[in-house]
């Protein structure tokens, strides 16, 4: 019976080890949110804090957040948000957004689908990669 009991607590012990490091939905998708809220708030240090310094046109990036921020006024919804595989090193979350200009230039209301890529750094998560799969543009601020 010792042996047995053993046996299955080396078992657990084993299932649990190997599962260590892969994060929890809710931490992956938490990113997300974090990173439209610093769209929300207009705050582009907040919003690069999300994104993995790695990631293709990071070095640009700021000064393009800089330039949105000051010419327009944004409402941003997350739609859904759905873990579709991750790792310990790595996720990909797809996710439906809706985009609605409060004030500013010309621009289009949008609800666009993709798939985000993210990367652990120092045991945080970025967003490293974000693929767009479908944009839909909205008649009006209704849909």
């Amino acid at each position: 019976m010792k042996k047995t009991a053993g046996l299955v607590v080396i078992g657990l012990l084993l299932v649990w080890g190997c599962g260590a490091g892969i994060p929890e939905d809710e931490a992956l998708i938490s990113v997300i949110e974090q990173n439209l809220q610093m769209s929300r708030d207009e705050n582009a240090q907040g919003f690069l804090e999300t994104v993995h310094k790695e990631a293709p046109g990071y070095n640009t990036l700021r000064q393009g957040l800089e330039q949105m921020f000051e010419a327009y006024d944004f409402s941003y919804e997350l739609k859904e948000a759905d873990v579709l595989e991750k790792s310990k090193d790595q996720a990909r979350v797809h996710f439906v957004q809706v985009t609605k200009k409060i004030s500013g230039p010309e621009f289009q209301d949008n609800q666009i689908e993709g798939i985000h890529t993210l990367k652990q750094v120092k045991g945080d998560w970025k967003i490293f990669n974000t693929e767009v799969t479908d944009v839909t543009f909205l008649k009006d601020s209704n849909e």
